[in-house]
């Protein structure tokens, strides 16, 4: 027997129905394509409500971390087959044989450990933005093409879609993306400021 959804599907409402084409136009538009390394000028926003939906969504995750992780780099390295050669010790690991590889995976688990910290952060804006403007940083040392900073978001969502379902909706969605695009915006912020402080977008 099929799955049983005990949330409305996207078709269920004219409303769900608008959401999912925002959904759907925010992907192409803001995660697809590595071309902007300026963060935009206005930053995005993270609701009370999204917030919490985060927190109870990632609890559910808990037992899977590290198979989630894995697919986010697989399917990273899929659809940008050019971003695993900024990881050296993966680098050539033909792609066959990334899902058995202990590097792989100790990168997937110092992703998801990150997640984790941005979760339990999640409700203290201040101590959120400084873990994420440390990451930027980090990565900005480390020669990381900030264009590609916003690409991890969609792969995470892919992955934690499947191990989320059939609790999985639209509104749990759009609040990862949400948060993916924050991060990507802190992230960018960083590593613009940290090239060129004139870049930096204010914060107030």
């Amino acid at each position: 027997m099929g799955a049983k959804y005990s949330r409305r599907t996207f078709e269920d409402s004219s409303e769900d129905c608008q959401r999912q084409k925002s959904i759907l136009v925010r992907r192409f538009s803001l995660f697809t394509s590595p071309k902007s390394a300026v963060p935009p000028k206005a930053v995005p926003h993270i609701t009370d409500e999204e917030r919490q939906l985060l927190v109870d969504s990632f609890g559910n995750l808990k037992n899977s971390i590290s198979q989630i992780g894995v697919l986010l780099f697989i399917g990273l390295f899929e659809s940008h087959p050019e971003m695993q050669g900024f990881f050296g010790d993966i680098k050539d690991c033909p792609p066959h044989l990334l899902p058995q590889s202990k590097q792989l995976r100790t990168h997937a688990l110092r992703v998801m450990g990150f997640i984790e910290k941005c979760i339990s952060r999640i409700h203290t804006p201040e101590r959120l933005d400084a873990i994420i403007r440390q990451l930027g940083r980090h990565h900005f040392k480390y020669g990381a093409p900030p264009g590609y900073i916003p690409l991890v978001g969609p792969q995470f969502i892919l992955a934690i879609r499947m191990t989320l379902d059939p609790q999985w909706d639209a509104v749990t969605e759009d609040a990862w993306l949400n948060l993916f695009a924050y991060i990507a915006y802190g992230m960018k912020q960083a590593m613009a400021s940290s090239s060129h402080p004139d870049l930096l977008t204010p914060t107030t």
